[in-house]
Order: C-alpha cells, then sequence, then structure tokens
C-alpha cells in the first residue's frame, strides 16, 4: 500500500482518522508530491523497470488514464479522465470548473495520475506531482487537440460540434501538474 499526500495538513488529517498503531505506522513518514522527497512506498522488484525515455513514451500514447486526488479524512478521489502529455513536458487534465475532481484539486494542490495496458504484458507508468495551473480552457490549444488525441477524425468532428464552441466549454479548465514522481514496469 502506497499513499501520496499533498502536504502536511492531509497526512494529519489521515492519521487522525486511522486509530490502529499498525495504520498509522504505514503513514510514519511524510510523503509530498514536490521533487525531491520521497514517498512512503518502497520499490519492488519486477521484471522490467523503464527508462525515463521508456516511461515518457508510455506516458505520451493516448490511453485512458485514472487521477487520484488526495481528500481529508476520506480516500482519495480516483476516476478515469483523458489527458494530454508530451515526453518533457507537463500532464494536462480537462474537466468542468464545479466537479468533485476540480474542488479536490484546489484543495490538495496536487494529483496522481496512472495509466496501463489492459492486455500482456501488462505494463504501467504513474505520475504524481503539484498542480502547476489550473485555468480557463484554451479552444484551440487545448482542448481541440485533446480531444483530436483519443478520438479518431469521424468521432472527433461531431464531437466537437456538440460542444457549441469555446462558449460551450466557459466553465471547463486546463490543469496542468509538473511530474515530480515516477513509477513505471512491466509486470
Amino acid at each position: 500500500m502506497w499513499h501520496y499526500s499533498c502536504g502536511e495538513r492531509t497526512t494529519r488529517a489521515l492519521r487522525h482518522s486511522l486509530t490502529t498503531p499498525s495504520a498509522n505506522a504505514l503513514l510514519g513518514a511524510r510523503s509530498t508530491c514536490e521533487p525531491g522527497t520521497r514517498g512512503t512506498h518502497e520499490e519492488t522488484t519486477m521484471a522490467h523497470v523503464f527508462s525515463p525515455a521508456e516511461r515518457e513514451a508510455f506516458l505520451a500514447a493516448p490511453r485512458v488514464g485514472v487521477v487520484s486526488i488526495a481528500r481529508a479524512a476520506r480516500a482519495p478521489l480516483s476516476v478515469p479522465i483523458w489527458y494530454a502529455y508530451a515526453a518533457g513536458g507537463e500532464v494536462g487534465l480537462w474537466m468542468e470548473a464545479d466537479t468533485a475532481k476540480a474542488r479536490a484539486l484546489a484543495v490538495a494542490g496536487c494529483f496522481s495520475l496512472c495509466v496501463h495496458d489492459e492486455v500482456r504484458p501488462y505494463r504501467y507508468v504513474s505520475v504524481a506531482g503539484p498542480v502547476t495551473s489550473m485555468a480557463p480552457i484554451d479552444w484551440e490549444r487545448e482542448l481541440l487537440p485533446l480531444i483530436r488525441r483519443y478520438l479518431s477524425a469521424a468521432e472527433a468532428e461531431p464531437y466537437i460540434a456538440a460542444l457549441d464552441g469555446p462558449a460551450g466549454v466557459a466553465d471547463n479548465l486546463f490543469v496542468r501538474m509538473r511530474p515530480a514522481h515516477w513509477r513505471a514496469e512491466q509486470l
């Protein structure tokens, strides 16, 4: 079991909600989403640990991710999501402003994203880090490329048309995260 907390406040709330000494021991070392800090999860021996280039290429491929966001005194919020990523850059997420995801991110200030293969050989990349921006989504620079990343041209055009242009997504956000922690393995 491992946990990324996004600051002492989250860790303190989780410790308070745990009543057994062994459960509290799991959270003994503080883990943050800031670069240069270590999480509480120990590396395990696996068949293949990805190189930095391999993990970035894997994350850059269009896969549906699962975003996880810490919440005080509750389990993390984990939901599937489309994301944007180019090797060496930031991870970008598209979401509506008035959602549980957006509210949790505004408090936590960081998130983790996991993507994986559903067929053998099973591989995954998990990345976590601080949110660097949470701003209204730009129709041309952010939204259209993200939609076209996941949908074919025949599927994308009707999907885009149904959004009713930039005004139809005026309350949508593009959230950027700087990768600080990586795990990438082939099981």
